[in-house]
């Protein structure tokens, strides 16, 4: 489950959660032709409130109504059936069920007992929340951030699944795993994808170091240290390619460190999840144009 702490979580629900406009969105969904036979996706359409007496009447049909826009967007755009895309060259045993659906908290997680991911609605609005309504004073778009933000919660959820379904030995937390398993799978798919990807991860993390952090007994790492780690991966793959948000964010005495640390992820995925990955699907995958315009518009 990706932690969102409790003070983050109340913040989040207490916004005015505003949607953005339609007019980016393709109008014709993609299409899909490569999906990972395994891997089954579904959207759960919300709920509408049904008793006006009640004293949140007024404001559960204004989540719902965001919640709806969601839906229609994600189904339209068909998000989950890109991240099946994504799975294609994963030889999985078992069937992974990914769903959009409502969960009454700013959540995402990974159901061990069902294997299956849960992106909550309320957590893609909390995205649109905090993602700035233009460009960050840091440089970081609308887009970059809704995008990048969603695909890290995403990848995060599907490295737990991994772990699970593979029955991988992990040495130290899981929730650090995931995010590793996240942190590499998204510079995967060339330069600009893991920049707007990154960029998007830091900047979803950033904010939510600002207004909260995880207590220090929790099994995730605090934000300031996932966005972090992040970004370590993202250096120590490509030092050229993010010198930029390095020197923005990075602190100078972690950034030495970083190419081990990311040879380090690099080696755990060659001896525990490559054997089960189809490479000449997985080079067909990593030249399919990733992150379209309209995308941030989920």
């Amino acid at each position: 489950m990706k932690n969102i702490p409790k003070t983050v979580a109340l913040a989040l629900s207490l916004a005015s959660l505003a949607v953005c406009g339609t007019s980016a969105i393709a109008q014709t969904p993609p299409s899909f032709e490569l999906q990972n036979p395994n891997v089954r996706v579904d959207y759960v359409e919300p709920r509408k409130p049904y008793d006006p007496q009640s004293p949140t009447y007024q404001r559960d049909m204004a989540a719902y109504e965001r919640y709806m826009t969601i839906y229609e967007r994600m189904k339209r755009r068909q998000v989950l059936e890109q991240f099946s895309q994504f799975l294609a060259p994963l030889k999985l045993p078992k069937t992974l069920r990914v769903s959009a659906e409502p969960c009454g908290v700013v959540n995402a997680f990974y159901n061990g007992r069902q294997w299956k991911i849960s992106m909550c609605y309320e957590l893609i609005d909390a995205l649109y929340s905090m993602a700035p309504k233009d460009k960050s004073p840091e440089g970081i778009t609308r887009a970059e951030a809704i995008v990048g933000g969603f695909v890290s919660v995403l990848l995060h959820e599907g490295g737990h699944a991994v772990s699970d379904i593979y029955d991988l030995p992990v040495l130290g937390r899981e929730e650090d795993s995931a995010d590793d398993i996240s942190a590499f799978i998204m510079l995967q798919f060339g330069d600009q994808v893991a920049r707007t990807a990154i960029k998007g991860t830091v900047y979803t993390w950033l904010k939510l170091s600002e207004v909260g952090e995880s207590p220090y007994w929790d099994v995730h790492s605090t934000a300031a240290q996932r966005y972090a780690n992040y970004l370590c991966i993202a250096y120590g793959r490509d030092p050229a390619i993010f010198k930029d948000l390095a020197d923005q964010w990075l602190s100078p005495e972690r950034a030495p460190t970083c190419a081990r640390e990311y040879q380090r992820v690099l080696n755990a995925f060659n001896k525990t999840i490559r054997p089960n990955v189809d490479e000449a699907l997985m080079q067909k995958i990593r030249k399919l144009p990733v992150f379209l315009p309209g995308d941030g518009e989920w």
